[in-house]
């Protein structure tokens, strides 16, 4: 029977696992006579350590529960009855992981409603941690767009980078999209198929719209862009917008 044993010296875990005291001792032996030979210790390092044994930055714990978001993200899981998605696992254990800036990059081009319904509900709470921002991609039909934007405007202020190009959404959830607004900072919708640009929605971060190639796009009604004071660059190539200069 295997037992496992973690022990952290300086910034590593170490993970043994041990099967009795007789291959222990085999073990140590060995090692003893490997070290004879080079002159050198010999550190036993688990290659692939469980993203339970990683010890967690200080940015990746809330500070109002001390729980890590990948632990916030296997709750939702659990309370929705779903498994937890291998894919934003990872994305969680890499930004939880970083030196420097904790950013959440999601590609959700693959994840189910279930999936998503669990990620809506860890994002929800994403402002109790030191996240820095969210990065979200999705360059595929999308079949409930509905749930996705509950996942977007979940995120709240940290919203990003939001990147939507080749996705497909219904004639709702555009109006949805464009009437309500949310508070990403860089929103990318080329290959769309919206003819009216009637942004009207709050978008109070939005710097960078990108529109290219919407080959059906030809109206922006008289002050559309009011609703986004921030923003300063806006790409159209491509389209048939009236009353602009082509840029490209």
């Amino acid at each position: 029977m295997f037992s496992s044993f973690v022990f952290d010296i300086g910034d590593h875990w170490e993970l043994w696992f041990l099967d009795g005291a007789q291959e222990e001792k085999k073990e140590g032996n060995l090692q003893k006579r490997e070290e004879q030979a080079t002159g050198k210790k010999k550190k036993i390092v688990a290659p692939f350590p469980s993203v339970a044994h990683r010890r967690p930055s200080s940015m990746a714990l809330s500070a109002s529960s001390g729980i890590t978001l990948l632990q916030r993200y296997l709750e939702a899981c659990e309370k929705h009855g779903v498994v937890a998605n291998l894919d934003i696992q990872n994305s969680i254990s890499e930004a939880q992981d970083s030196p420097s800036d904790f950013i959440l990059k999601l590609n959700m081009e693959q994840l189910t409603e279930a999936d998503m319904m669990a990620l809506a509900d860890m994002l929800s709470y994403i402002n109790s941690f030191d996240c820095h921002a969210v990065d979200v991609t999705h360059n595929r039909e999308i079949h409930n767009g509905q749930l996705l934007l509950r996942v977007l405007r979940s995120v709240g202020p940290k919203l990003r980078i939001v990147d939507l190009k080749k996705s497909t959404f219904g004639r709702d959830v555009m109006r949805d999209l464009l009437h309500r607004g949310m508070q990403c900072q860089y929103l990318n919708m080329s290959f769309s198929r919206f003819r009216k640009l009637d942004m009207i929605g709050h978008f109070p971060q939005l710097h960078t719209l990108i529109l290219d190639f919407n080959v059906y796009l030809t109206d922006l009604p008289e002050g559309c862009f009011k609703a986004t004071p921030s923003l300063t660059r806006i790409s159209m190539c491509e389209t048939k917008a009236q009353g602009i200069a082509d840029p490209c």
